[in-house]
């Protein structure tokens, strides 16, 4: 007996992890999300319990015999993600997509580009039409990393505490962090901070709550985010000197970049300084739909039009931009692919 083949997509790093399932057509049949699965920072036995979790959730909706390809991207161990994968039901063919190509593919329907990097962890990438490729960054919050949402919150943090000592300048950021856990002093926070069993996810989770302080006209959470636009303008250049890269335009790629327009004025101001014709640009989809994507690259060699409003019309909860906007931006990027 013969089934319709099913197709399983993960996105998994340092926050969280997210699978879709789909068929053929990609027509959604699953979902499921969990926290982050990057074993430098989880356990592998944490990192497999949410990863199963994600199928699991996949397959309540919708049962299947076996996963014809999963698709695994991010900076995840993916022997690990497999052998948890192949534990909950058979998988015949498993392969990995960049996060470049999976931000670029679900981003901006291209299958080359430059990408800025901030979510958890931050970096340049780039990807060339002429095979070559590179990257710049993401060594991990502890030595590099820099703009990404793990060195915002902890420089929200120590802002925090010098605030409170009266070794820096006052900000609402004090009052916030110690309201977001609970606590009166900072002394309890850091206590709360070292009992999390993924300090480096609930720093990054501070983010949110540095732009909120932003927004609200917070001098020092200001500071903060045009601080890291500046330190992820710095790894883009690094990455396109160093390589030569033509490229003019970038895909901002990861979370820390919704919403937060004092890193993305920086992060452009910054470029614009060394080369007035940078432009930078918001991706149009989550980057766990890039596999989906690429299914149609092997398929169509493009993105048409039709597919777009398809993909608008299924997955409107992984939109990232209005879906007018999509209509009128991937053609022009599209134009710009090779054949």
């Amino acid at each position: 007996m013969t089934h319709d083949p099913f197709y399983l997509i993960s996105d998994g790093g340092g926050t969280k992890v997210d699978s879709l399932l789909i068929d053929a057509d990609l027509r959604r049949c699953g979902t499921g999300s969990s926290g982050g699965v990057n074993t430098n920072f989880v356990t592998r036995e944490l990192a497999a319990e949410r990863y199963a979790e994600t199928i699991r959730s996949c397959l309540a909706t919708t049962p299947v015999p076996a996963i014809q390809r999963l698709s695994i991207t991010g900076p995840v161990d993916f022997n690990l993600m497999l052998a948890t994968a192949r534990s909950i039901l058979p998988v015949y063919k498993a392969v990995t997509l960049s996060e470049n190509e999976a931000f670029l593919a679900a981003g901006a329907f291209r299958r080359h580009g430059l990408i800025a990097l901030a979510g958890t962890g931050s970096g340049a990438q780039y990807r060339g039409p002429d095979g070559r490729s590179g990257s710049v960054g993401g060594k991990g919050g502890p030595v590099d990393d820099e703009g990404s949402g793990y060195r915002i919150g902890r420089s929200a943090i120590k802002a925090a505490i010098k605030a409170e000592d009266g070794r820096g300048p006052r900000s609402s950021l004090l009052d916030s962090l110690l309201a977001h856990v609970g606590v009166t002093d900072m002394g309890a926070f850091v206590h709360h901070l070292y009992r999390q069993q993924d300090q480096r996810g609930f720093i990054a989770s501070l983010t949110l709550l540095t732009v909120r302080e932003a927004e609200a006209g917070d001098a020092e959470a200001i500071a903060i985010l045009r601080k890291a636009g500046r330190r992820m303008a710095e790894q883009v250049r690094a990455l396109v000197d160093r390589l030569e890269i033509p490229d003019r335009d970038v895909l901002l790629a990861g979370s820390v970049w919704r919403g937060n327009p004092w890193m993305q004025d920086s992060f452009l101001a910054t470029l614009r300084s060394w080369d007035p014709a940078w432009q930078a640009y918001n991706p149009f989809f989550k980057p766990v739909l890039g596999a989906a994507v690429r299914m149609l690259f092997e398929r169509e060699g493009r993105v048409t039009l039709a597919w777009a409003n398809t993909l608008i019309e299924r997955f409107p909860d992984y939109l990232l931009a209005a879906p007018d906007t999509i209509r009128r931006a991937f053609q022009s990027h599209n134009e710009r692919e090779d054949p």
